[in-house]
């Protein structure tokens, strides 16, 4: 028996190893992180202030495993804002983990967490090392969300996507679709028999975005269907329709990016007359949910190591009365590539509320940051 036991765990602890080992093939773990220094002056409200800190803006961890030729699996492990649980400082989340079966390019189907396909830099906006800029257009930058509300902008999470590329001559065609949860998900409660993350909501996100490519020319346009949670209004569920349009291109060494995104809300008459109602009441609750962005950036390469660029954002948020004028954001900037996985950034933004019913109230600020990206 004895003899008979350690024979099937010699042969188990065999074929485990070569199991393991053949799991271990071709799989590779990179990232790649940003640090910044900022210096800032501010008008909120008619206070003034200035700060200045050092943070390491963010880091990724990413894993990624070919199973042959067509098949594959990344996870994409994100923390911001000098993430630390000893003094409870920023987050950390996985932002993608997904399996995909990629036959060739005109299909490949991702099923799992990941960031879906919206204009051209809503899936990168996260690749620090590939974008120039330390301070990301104003719907990407997470660390204006407390204010602006700029997740309601562009779709965050997507489970099922079917995305490819077709081609004619010298012309490509972009195509994806997919579908996700809502944004109505049951806060983590111990006396709740549903669990935290669920989408309580009886649809799904739903979106995709057709594009063409020549050259350096890239456009195309993008749009999503779900709901906006409007509970603590009392509204509930609020149909909501994205649509956006993308188009760069490059002439020489100057190159060109420009986004535009639109937000709108279909209330039913129950709806429209709550929010008419608490418009009414508040000084701070603007007479519709939509909401409206677009943003222009013209760069100049200098040779392969250096890119300057200057950029405009404007963004406005019609439920947030101080916002319904609108927030206008200047940035002008420089990029310099030392060796080909770091790039060292410097960026100034000036940026303004423009708000006329309350000609007290004032937000405005200029930002100076300096930074690193490296990838490794």
């Amino acid at each position: 028996m004895y003899l008979r036991t350690l024979f099937f765990w010699g042969l188990f602890t065999l074929y485990s190893t070569s199991a393991f080992a053949q799991l271990g093939e071709d799989l590779s773990l990179y990232g790649y992180f940003q640090g910044q220094y900022k210096v800032e002056s501010f008008n909120f409200g008619g206070q003034k202030g200035t700060n200045s800190s050092f943070s390491l803006q963010q880091i990724n961890l990413l894993l990624k495993k070919n199973f042959g030729e067509r098949f594959s699996s990344f996870v994409d492990l994100e923390s911001v804002n000098t993430y630390s649980t000893e003094r409870g400082w920023g987050g950390m989340k996985f932002s993608e983990a997904w399996f995909s079966y990629n036959p060739n390019r005109k299909l490949n189907v991702k099923l799992g967490l990941q960031v879906p396909v919206f204009n051209n830099l809503n899936d990168i906006k996260n690749r620090t090392p590939l974008l120039p800029y330390l301070f990301r257009p104003v719907v990407y930058e997470s660390s204006f969300n407390n204010f602006l509300q700029i997740n309601t902008f562009v779709p965050d999470q997507a489970y099922v996507n079917v995305e490819g590329t077709l081609a004619s001559n010298r012309l490509k065609f972009d195509y994806a679709v997919y579908a996700g949860n809502e944004s109505e998900f049951v806060p983590p409660d111990s006396l709740s028999s549903i669990p935290a993350s669920t989408d309580t909501t009886e649809s799904k996100l739903f979106g995709g975005r057709i594009g063409i490519r020549r050259g350096s020319l890239k456009a195309g346009f993008s749009g999503t269907i779900d709901h906006a949670n409007m509970q603590q209004l009392g509204m509930g569920a609020v149909r909501r329709y994205r649509m956006g349009a993308d188009l760069s291109f490059a002439v020489n060494s100057f190159f060109v990016e420009s986004e535009f995104i639109s937000v709108t809300h279909n209330l039913s008459v129950t709806q429209e007359a709550t929010l008419s109602f608490l418009s009414s009441q508040s000084l701070f609750l603007g007479s519709n949910l939509d909401k409206f962005y677009y943003y222009l950036l013209l760069g100049y390469r200098i040779g392969e190591q250096v890119t300057v660029y200057t950029s405009y954002d404007h963004l406005e948020d019609h439920a947030l009365g101080l916002a319904e004028e609108g927030v206008n954001i200047f940035s002008v900037g420089a990029a310099y590539w030392p060796i080909y996985s770091a790039v060292l950034k410097i960026q100034f933004i000036d940026y303004r509320l423009k708000e006329t019913s309350f000609a007290s109230f004032q937000f405005s600020g200029q930002s100076l940051y300096a930074g690193i990206s490296v990838f490794f």
